[in-house]
């Protein structure tokens, strides 16, 4: 009598019959090629199981250019949340030096009506900030409302959005 799982019905490539080794189905390689390997020492022990969280953070953490945008943004957030601690100046406080370069009083110079440049750029931080989050709150909400109308509708509401 044959055991069942030397056999699969049906090839991809047609109707023949494929005929397995018995040792094809249901073991495993390390356990045949060294008997003398306990139990627990297969494939399944080589790397412990990783959430799929850590597999992205690893795989993040490995990509240079990744981690030099994160660096970016969160120094871009950091500048935003300390504006007040960190610029010397308000953003709209007007000073006397009018079109002044830069110095060791106004790091990247003044504009035309004597507004501390640097101190602007590290408000608009902020502002850079809020529209970006907006941009993405928006697009969300339009992507979650459409694959919702394309989910509930079906094909042809599908096929209308995705052209």
């Amino acid at each position: 009598m044959t055991d069942p799982r030397d056999e699969i019905e049906l090839s991809p490539f047609g109707n023949e019959v494929v005929d397995l080794p018995a040792t094809a189905v249901g073991t495993d390689p390390l356990q045949d090629a060294r008997p003398d390997l306990a139990a627990g020492d297969g494939l399944t022990d080589v790397a412990p199981h990783r959430s799929f969280r850590k597999d992205a953070w690893a795989r993040f953490r490995r990509n240079k250019l990744a981690m030099g945008g994160l660096v970016v943004v969160v120094l871009l957030v950091l500048v935003a949340l300390f504006a007040p601690l960190i610029a010397p100046y308000g953003y709209d406080q007007i000073g006397p030096d009018l079109r002044e370069g830069p110095s060791s009083t106004h790091w990247f110079g003044t504009d035309n009506i004597g507004r501390d440049v640097f101190s602007r750029v590290v408000y608009g931080a902020r502002v850079s900030l809020v529209i970006g989050v907006l941009a993405i709150l928006i697009d969300t909400v339009i992507g979650v409302t459409a694959g919702a109308v394309a989910a509930w509708y079906g094909r042809a509401a599908d096929t209308l959005i995705m052209r």
